[in-house]
C-alpha cells in the first residue's frame, strides 16, 4: 500500500484505475452508488464503511440540490417582479408624461414634475427595497439548507469516528 502522507487516503493508487470507471464500455450511470464504493474503498482508510461515505454524499447532493432549487427559484420570483415593475413604470410614465403634455403653465408644469420624481424617486427606492428582501429571502432559505447539512454531516462525522476508534482501541489493548 502506498503512503501518501495523507492518513485519510491509504489505498493503492496504482492498483487503482480512476480511467476505467469512465470508460464507455464498463461506465452504467445507473449504478453510480456501486462505482462509487468502488473507488472510495480503494482509498479510505481501514475500517471505514464505504456505504455510509456513499450515503453521506448523497445527502450533500442533495442538499446541493434543494439549496439550488431555492436559489433558482428566487431568481425565477425577482425575474418576474423586475418584468412587473417595468411594465408599472412604463405605464407610469406614460401616464405621467400624457399628465405634463395637459399642463401650460410653466410654473404649473415645474411643480407637477417634481411631484412626479418624488413619487418615481419613492417607487423606485420601495422596489428595490422589494427586490433586496426578496434575493435575501431566497438566500437565507439556501443557507439554511446547507447549514443544516453541514451540522448532520459533523454529527455524522463524530459517529464514524467513534466506530473506526474502537476496533483500534481493542487492537491497541491485544
Amino acid at each position: 500500500m502506498a503512503n501518501t502522507g495523507n492518513p485519510f487516503m491509504v489505498g493503492d493508487f496504482k492498483a487503482f484505475d480512476i480511467a476505467g470507471l469512465f470508460d464507455p464500455k464498463t461506465y452504467d450511470p445507473k449504478n453510480l452508488t456501486a462505482q462509487a464504493e468502488k473507488f472510495t474503498e480503494a482509498f479510505l482508510a481501514k475500517g471505514v464503511d464505504t456505504q455510509t461515505v456513499v450515503q453521506s454524499q448523497q445527502k450533500n447532493l442533495e442538499a446541493l440540490a434543494a439549496a439550488n432549487r431555492v436559489v433558482f427559484e428566487g431568481v425565477q420570483m425577482l425575474t418576474r417582479r423586475h418584468a412587473e415593475i417595468a411594465n408599472q413604470n412604463f405605464t407610469k410614465t406614460t401616464a405621467a408624461l400624457t399628465e405634463l403634455a395637459g399642463v401650460t403653465d410653466p410654473h404649473a408644469n415645474l411643480t407637477k414634475q417634481a411631484e412626479l420624481m418624488k413619487e418615481a424617486y419613492e417607487g423606485a427606492v420601495a422596489n428595490s427595497k422589494e427586490l433586496a428582501d426578496i434575493s435575501a429571502k431566497a438566500h437565507e432559505e439556501a443557507v439554511n439548507l446547507l447549514n443544516a447539512r453541514v451540522g448532520e454531516l459533523l454529527e455524522e462525522v463524530k459517529a464514524v469516528s467513534k466506530v473506526a476508534a474502537k476496533p483500534a482501541k481493542a487492537a491497541g489493548k491485544a
